[in-house]
């Protein structure tokens, strides 16, 4: 549980990451289009370690599925961390095509 709630929490900065790292792409890039790029590059680099950190923690949990039956408790607390994770990647990913789109 404890593994888990970590890599919930690297998710969640990631994505948080990435989130500013587009705004200052949107920011720059009608004055520093060449900085904006790599704001917008940086942006896309923290949404892949969020995409696969999510990755990892799916596969710990089927795996601990696999073995032991979770309480409602964690099955709760994942769900809930399912939606958001789905609903936060749409946002920023909604954002950084809006980017490439006003090239």
């Amino acid at each position: 549980m404890k593994t888990i709630l970590c890599i919930k929490k690297q998710v969640e900065e990631e994505f948080k990451d990435a989130e500013n790292y587009i705004c200052c792409a949107t920011h720059y890039k009608a004055d520093y289009p060449e900085l904006a790029d790599t704001y917008q590059k940086l942006s896309a680099e923290e949404y892949g370690h969020a995409s696969e950190l999510y990755a990892r923690m799916v596969g710990i949990i089927e795996d601990y599925k696999k073995t032991k039956s979770p309480s409602e408790c964690m099955l709760e607390m994942w769900n809930e961390f399912k939606e958001d994770y789905i609903q936060e990647a749409a946002h920023i990913k909604m954002m950084q095509d809006i980017y490439k789109m006003t090239k």
